[in-house]
């Protein structure tokens, strides 16, 4: 076991630094925000969309379903 650092706390030796240690090549911080960003979109928090977005882009928001309708041989395998 290591010395206690700032707050009091203890960690084993090799444990380092939990804001800076990595999962996955991202800090346990981004994966925190990856994490509670993909429940949210699972449960349909984004579901709704701000009418916001069409006055900024002057037009009607096009939904992933459009998207992917326009541009089907994009979505086709090859062969």
């Amino acid at each position: 076991m290591r010395g206690a650092d700032a707050q009091g706390w203890v960690r084993p030796a090799g444990c380092g630094d939990p804001v800076t240690r990595t999962v996955g090549g991202l800090t346990l911080t981004q994966t925190l925000v990856q994490t509670v960003l993909h429940v949210g979109l699972r449960r349909g928090d984004a579901a709704a969309v701000d009418p916001t977005l069409g006055r900024l882009l002057g037009r009607r928001p096009r939904t992933v379903a459009d998207v992917i309708a326009d541009h089907t041989p994009l979505w086709r395998p090859e062969g």
